[in-house]
């Protein structure tokens, strides 16, 4: 069984001018703790970000901020971005991961 087998592959996405308070909504929604934050590029919407639950406690309600009027541009991560990271040929098998973890 590979992993692409087991994992969500609903992917939710949100622009990044929508509130944090939508997001968070839609991840309630989805049951998914994170949305990947796009905004339009030539006519595609391209991912420039993602915005996890944790940061929305951590930035948003932890700190009394308004998620009505905040937006997932102001809280997200665009760091973690990478070509490799959509390539999905790089799945490996969950039984592959878990005999590297048996290994270790």
């Amino acid at each position: 069984m590979s992993v692409g087998e087991i994992c969500n592959r609903e992917v939710i996405i949100v622009h990044r001018d929508e509130t944090v308070q939508k997001a968070a909504k839609l991840m309630r929604q989805h049951h998914v703790g994170d949305v990947v934050v796009v905004e339009n590029q030539n006519g595609v919407s391209a991912p420039v970000g993602i915005v996890t639950d944790r940061d929305v406690v951590v930035e948003i309600v932890a700190t009394g901020l308004d998620q009505a009027t905040m937006t997932v541009g102001d809280i997200m991560a665009q760091e973690w971005l990478s070509k490799e990271f959509f390539d999905l040929s790089k799945l490996t098998s969950y039984e592959q991961k878990k005999e590297e973890r048996n290994r270790s």
